[in-house]
């Protein structure tokens, strides 16, 4: 049996991360230092006694490494020269010392630093047959392995056989041939020369058989294609590395059959989709067809055939969301909390379709997304403006270059369920042209009777939509098709008054604009006065859009006012409106005192309110 004999001794030093690269004692190592941390722990080492840890780091990619990215066992180095390069960085040339195992690693000033117990284990004088025979050993396995590696130069073989000491003769091969640095790390931490040895051949034995591997895949390949027909040697290339992992098509194949089983579809899907993998088994690999076929199976898979969410019937607590979040909109709220009572007395109701009519700013989108909110649904919307062409609505022929499903089949998909609140938002704007009319199109998803099958072009296969709340917001039924309109239950939303925009502006607007501009209404107090005077001086609108951003206009000045000043708190009022917002915009007519001759007063309604009308 071998005798060893060991010396062990314990230091405090500052340690270098390396990334990809591992050193070993007495082989000169030299690398570049750029990051700020070995930067530091350099010039810590140069101004002490040039010693040095060299650990590597466990993950590369890691930039700023902490302790816990290092590894345990590195090298003691000593630094014997350190230039600095043109682009700032340090060249460092340094000579392994002797292996150390980090006992703890910890931060110093802007350097890792680590306690270290240094541990040299050398062999008796004089060998014995395990020892000449692990030489040998290794020997021949570098030799075999330089066959795969021409790049490692050929004195390399020459060097190795004059060495006599078993560990260094480990370290010098592991650092020629090995590549990846995890098994230069492997040899770096076995201590015992004749154990680093065993462990090297094994590796070595282990590299030799994939690089033999690879190249049996490089002459099969070689043999089966012509050397000027690029493309197709490098799918064969593909196609045997794939057999050789046993990751063919047949994988891909199994992988579709297997989701689509599993998938809850209905049975003439299934039976679609079985189809089309059988057809996508029976495609060359790399064939436009393939990826079409593949491109329909994913879209298809990803569409929620029988998911859907639970609703949340209880007619109170829709009732309180509903006006915490919007005040007035009567009609609206009672609509759908009769569809809940029905709901709950008869769960199998379906085929609600709605449209919320009014003039821009009621919060007709709002109110589509708070309906949801109460109901526990999920919400997409659907933007139907300027859409002119057809194929938007129904999709495209998966044939047609770029195909893709329609916009009713992709907001299903996006919100995962097939029981949505679907917004239409402005189904009056679509328009039409020679690539059809979008319009007519729209007829089937909102027909209650025959979208329980809806059949989108890229599809091909029937989508219940039945179960989807549709609400539809328009500014007017002008050019609404009259079939289109006769499928929806118009609810009108009608401008709002002065008081209920007051009321609107106090519980909502401000709220929203005081957080989003910093204050609160500790620091700015907006009184009734000011608001109605807002309300009637500055804006003439259906809605509330130019009172909120009135309401923002207001909250920009006092922000201001308020850090230049350095003042506490202000106060608006109607008085000192006009300072903030400047002159007045509107003002209300007013019958005159006196009658005028030849003329007579009529009145107007418009959305944006009533107005006086002064006939000649």
């Amino acid at each position: 049996m071998p005798r060893y004999i060991e010396k062990a001794e314990k230091k405090t030093m500052p340690v270098i991360p390396l990334r990809g690269i591992v050193a070993y004692p007495s082989i000169p190592i030299s690398f570049e230092v750029t990051r700020d941390v070995s930067v530091a722990a350099t010039e810590a080492a140069n101004s002490d006694d040039m010693y040095i840890f060299l650990a590597a780091q466990k993950d590369i990619a890691t930039e700023n490494p902490e302790e816990k990215d290092l590894f345990t066992v590195g090298t003691v180095a000593k630094i014997k020269q350190s230039l600095k390069t043109p682009e700032g960085n340090i060249r460092i040339i340094a000579e392994g010392v002797c292996r150390a195992k980090a006992i703890s690693y910890f931060k110093k000033d802007n350097y890792i630093c680590a306690d270290v117990m240094t541990k040299t284990v050398a062999l008796e004088p004089g060998s014995d047959i395990k020892t000449e025979a692990l030489m040998r050993e290794a020997f021949s396995a570098a030799e075999k392995i330089l066959e795969y590696q021409p790049a490692v130069p050929r004195d390399f073989i020459l060097a190795s056989h004059s060495i006599k000491n078993p560990g260094l003769l480990a370290d010098f091969i592991a650092s020629n041939i090995l590549v990846r640095y995890t098994d230069k790390q492997r040899i770096l931490e076995v201590f015992e020369p004749l154990a680093r040895l065993e462990t090297l051949t094994v590796i070595i034995e282990s590299e030799i058989k994939l690089l033999q591997c690879e190249s049996d895949i490089h002459k099969k390949v070689r043999e089966q294609i012509d050397s000027n027909q690029r493309d197709y040697y490098l799918r064969e290339q593909l196609k045997i590395i794939q057999n050789e992992l046993g990751n063919d098509s047949e994988s891909e194949i199994e992988d579709y059959n297997e989701k689509i089983l599993k998938a809850d579809m209905p049975e003439e899907a299934r039976e679609k989709l079985l189809k089309e993998v059988n057809r996508l088994s029976k495609t060359s690999m790399g064939s436009p067809e393939g990826a079409v076929i593949r491109n329909y199976l994913d879209t298809c898979l990803d569409i929620p055939w029988n998911k859907t969410t639970s609703d949340r019937l209880d007619v109170a607590a829709a009732s309180k969301i509903l006006d915490a979040d919007h005040d007035g909109l009567t009609k609206v709220k009672e609509r759908i909390l009769e569809f809940l009572a029905v709901k709950q007395l008869n769960p199998d109701i379906k085929n609600q379709i709605i449209c919320l009519l009014g003039p821009p700013g009621v919060g007709k989108t709002s109110v589509a997304s708070s309906i949801a909110r109460a109901m526990k649904r999920k919400f997409v919307r659907v933007s139907l403006g300027g859409v002119r062409d057809e194929a938007d609505i129904r999709g495209h022929r998966k044939t047609y270059i770029g195909a893709m499903p329609g916009r009713i089949i992709t907001a299903l998909t996006q919100c995962k369920t097939k029981n949505p609140v679907m917004l239409l938002d402005e189904i009056d704007k679509m328009c039409r042209d020679a690539h059809g009319d979008p319009s007519s199109a729209m007829l089937e998803v909102l027909d209650s009777e025959q979208n329980h099958a809806f059949r989108d072009h890229f599809i091909e296969i029937p989508v219940d939509l039945s179960e989807c709340l549709f609400i539809a917001t328009a500014n007017s039924l002008e050019g609404v098709p009259r079939p289109l309109i006769d499928r929806m239950e118009i609810i009108e939303l009608h401008t709002y008054t002065r008081y209920e925009k007051l009321a609107i502006a106090k519980n909502h607007l401000l709220s929203k604009q005081l957080k989003r501009h910093g204050l609160n209404k500790r620091i700015l107090k907006i009184t009734d006065d000011a608001l109605l005077s807002m309300i009637d001086s500055y804006t003439r609108e259906s809605g509330v859009r130019n009172l909120e951003r009135e309401i923002g206009a207001l909250c920009r000045k006092d922000a201001k006012k308020i850090v230049t000043e350095n003042l506490g708190s202000l106060k608006i009022t109607s008085e000192n409106l006009k300072e903030y917002l400047g002159a007045e915009k509107t003002f209300p007519e007013k019958i005159a005192e006196s009658n005028e001759i030849g003329v007579v007063n009529g009145l107007a309604y418009t959305e944006s309110g009533g107005d006086l009308l002064k006939i000649e």
